[in-house]
């Protein structure tokens, strides 16, 4: 069988992929559970790897870069927190309590309003200054501040009863004794 000849790669060299955290997978796995539950068919874990993939430092040199990744972003909050889109019959925080969210409540509703309102509105070049009055001002490390708000929002939004009982399980497995015998040095010493 003859090799096929391959087009050209466009820019001199291919980047390395984006690597993630362990608790950026775990979220990943979080989100990509979320829509499955709703019959989405795009994964959430592909957006936020393309988000944070386009916000490496070589790609900055894009201008479009910071609202590329804010739409990646933004999508995969979209189906349940636009107004515009009927794709999930609860909308915003039942969404999230149907998926079995301990921590979904009224602050954490705003947080992510609040989230979501930056992301569409550097989706859309500051075009509505709701959220970014001075949309020239808005620099990369703001950006590189609300993507880990976006990340800690998520995580809370996401995290469920089964995940609790995970992390008591984690505690238990420790030895309490040497919990407690570690307190009790820690308290003499002071």
């Amino acid at each position: 069988m003859e090799d096929q000849i391959l087009p050209p790669l466009i820019g001199e060299k291919l980047v390395s992929p984006q690597l993630l955290t362990p608790p950026q997978q775990e979220l990943c796995s979080k989100m990509d559970d979320f829509h499955v539950q709703y019959g989405l068919r795009a994964k959430p874990s592909d957006m936020f790897c393309g988000a944070l993939f386009v916000m490496k430092t070589e790609f900055r040199s894009n201008p479009d870069w910071m609202a590329q990744s804010a739409n990646s972003l933004r999508e995969i909050l979209y189906p349940v927190w636009s107004r515009d889109v009927v794709a999930v019959s609860e909308k915003k925080d039942g969404a999230f309590k149907k998926f079995g969210s301990v921590r979904m409540s009224d602050e954490l509703k705003n947080e992510i309003d609040r989230v979501y309102g930056f992301l569409n509105d550097i989706t859309h070049h500051g075009c509505n200054p709701r959220f970014i009055t001075d949309f020239a001002a808005f620099t990369p490390a703001d950006f590189d501040i609300l993507v880990a708000d976006f990340e800690k929002i998520m995580i809370l939004a996401l995290e469920r009863q089964v995940d609790v009982h995970g992390d008591v399980d984690e505690i238990l497995a420790v030895d309490p004794a040497a919990l407690i015998d570690n307190e009790g040095a820690e308290r003499k010493n002071v």
